[in-house]
């Protein structure tokens, strides 16, 4: 169920959301950089994903030994 949910909300948020924020930003930044615009929405959506999942990832670790204690009692 949780590769389910993570399946469907990298394609929700990446094949459906994400093409069109870098496309935005790309023509927000033409004016700026040209040719160069789409190198750098590129470059900030990747560094807002990443930052994100970051921030994800060390939120979790803060139940994580309960999750496991939690995940072993119910095997037991």
């Amino acid at each position: 169920m949780a590769v389910a949910i993570v399946l469907f909300a990298n394609n929700l948020i990446g094949l459906g959301l994400g093409t069109q924020v870098v496309g935005i930003l790309s023509d927000q930044m033409s004016a700026q950089f040209g040719d160069d615009s789409l190198r750098y929405a590129l470059l900030a959506a990747i560094s807002v994903a990443s930052a994100l999942s970051a921030f994800t990832f060390f939120s979790a670790t803060k139940t994580l030994r309960e999750d496991l204690e939690r995940s072993r009692a119910e095997q037991s």
